[in-house]
């Protein structure tokens, strides 16, 4: 069996489940220092590795049966996406990405260099928000730094030995500080958020956490979860969430943000900036938001410019009222339902919020039916929202009344439809009893 360094595009993992185990307490530090690399790489090296140019259902056969671990290994990352078999090579397309997440133990067995033992250590000038800032590494070998090694991914050659490959932790270091460095090539990047997004990962790693903790304090959060609020002026706040655990429930999330970070978060939001993937929250902390978070937010955040209507349409069902708002703004994705209904999630605070505005639930009767207290409508009257054969209406006390009045017409006339505010509801849809009663606690108190 043989590897060749092969360089080629590795996929990024933007799994929001992965983005939630990333920072999950149930996992090993380790583990977490990995996954979270993986949200954030953009290394593009990979080994290429064939057996005797036999197509790879044909390597358990073939292996010896001290390689059949390291073999079956290599199989299941073709299966499960994590590595592409090259019909033209006859060759096994494994990303460096990948490698470094499996066990070293394993490397030999899938035809890969040994591990070695290289320690890394970070050398820097300056401050990372000064344009004159520099950092690099230097990989040390029997507490010698090794004088011009040459590292391709995690593949290192020097002083004329057989390749090898880097510890994990030391790979995933270089890698990011690479990245950061090559991202300041770029004059319309935000050194800022560069350096917090690096040291979203640096500050993981026990190889240099007293360096980077002695360089800067930045800190990268990432915002995967949303859900809403209603603030003290009746305003429509998104809530950026973490996860407790992994179970994704609803109520097993938490607030990320701190009280100052929120408040920053708000005011950034009302200023009317552009996102561009990132909010800076002050002393040296950004939010990152990858691209369907954003799209939520950006639609919570748009729905207070609505017509009150539209408002109250969305606490009343908050994701239809998104995807409506994404569909309006031009956010095409194939899978736009399952992007809102992985992304907001109705916590316990958003449901207590949605009843302070409307009142009860009331399913078997017309849904809410208590006054509207909120101040969104210019003539400070009272409204009711309801839902009337699938729809949602808000209507004053004097719209509920012609109502009762026009359904009781329609009995005595036979008609089958009923205007409800421009729209023509079917009279056997509404319990016109259950509709005079509710009116009759809802606005007459008695």
């Amino acid at each position: 069996m043989t590897a060749n360094t092969l360089r080629v595009l590795a996929e990024n993992d933007k799994d929001q489940e992965a983005v939630d185990a990333a920072h999950s307490p149930e996992i090993p530090e380790r583990e977490k220092l990995y996954r979270q690399y993986l949200l954030k790489t953009q290394c593009c090296s990979a080994f290429q590795i064939s057996l005797n140019d036999a197509a790879i259902e044909e390597w358990d056969a073939l292996a010896s049966p001290e390689a059949l671990e390291g073999i079956q290994t290599l199989m299941s990352l073709r299966d499960s996406g994590e590595a592409e078999w090259d019909e033209s090579r006859q060759a096994l397309i494994v990303p460096d990405a990948v490698i470094a997440g499996i066990e070293p133990r394993l490397w030999p067995l899938m035809g890969l260099p040994p591990l070695g033992g290289e320690s890394i250590a970070v050398d820097s000038e300056g401050t990372p928000y000064s344009d004159d800032f520099s950092i690099n590494v230097a990989f040390i070998s029997d507490k010698r730094r090794l004088i011009r090694p040459t590292r391709i991914g995690l593949q290192i050659t020097y002083g004329g030995r057989p390749p090898h490959l880097l510890p994990p932790e030391v790979f995933i270091v270089a890698e990011t500080i690479e990245a950061y460095k090559n991202a300041l090539s770029d004059p319309n990047v935000d050194r800022n958020f560069a350096w917090a997004e690096a040291m979203s990962v640096l500050s993981m790693s026990r190889a240099v956490e007293k360096a980077v903790a002695g360089i800067s304090r930045a800190k990268l959060l990432t915002a995967v979860r949303v859900t809403a609020e209603v603030d003290d002026h009746g305003k429509l706040r998104p809530v950026i969430l973490r996860p407790k655990g992994i179970s994704g429930q609803s109520d097993d999330f938490l607030p990320l943000l701190l009280k100052g970070e929120k408040k920053d978060f708000s005011h950034f939001l009302d200023s009317g900036l552009p996102i561009n993937g990132h909010v800076p929250l002050g002393g040296g902390t950004y939010l990152f938001m990858p691209p369907d978070t954003q799209h939520v937010v950006e639609a919570i955040r748009d729905i207070n410019h609505a017509s009150p209507d539209e408002r109250m349409r969305f606490l009343e069902n908050p994701r239809q009222a998104i995807m409506k708002a994404l569909a309006k703004a031009g956010v095409k994705d194939d899978s736009l339902d399952d992007l809102v209904n992985f992304t907001f999630v109705e916590t316990p605070e958003f449901i207590s919020d949605r009843v302070k505005a409307l009142g009860p639930w009331q399913r078997q009767t017309l849904s809410f039916m208590q006054p509207i207290k909120t101040d969104w409508y210019a003539d400070g009257a009272d409204r009711a929202g309801l839902v009337l054969h699938g729809q949602f209406f808000c209507l004053t006390q004097a719209e509920l009344e012609k109502l009762i009045s026009d359904l009781h017409e329609a009995s005595v006339k036979g008609d089958a439809l009923v205007k409800v505010k421009d729209t023509m509801i079917p009279v056997e849809s509404i319990n016109a009893a259950s509709l005079l009663e509710c009116c009759r606690k809802g606005f007459f108190g008695n």
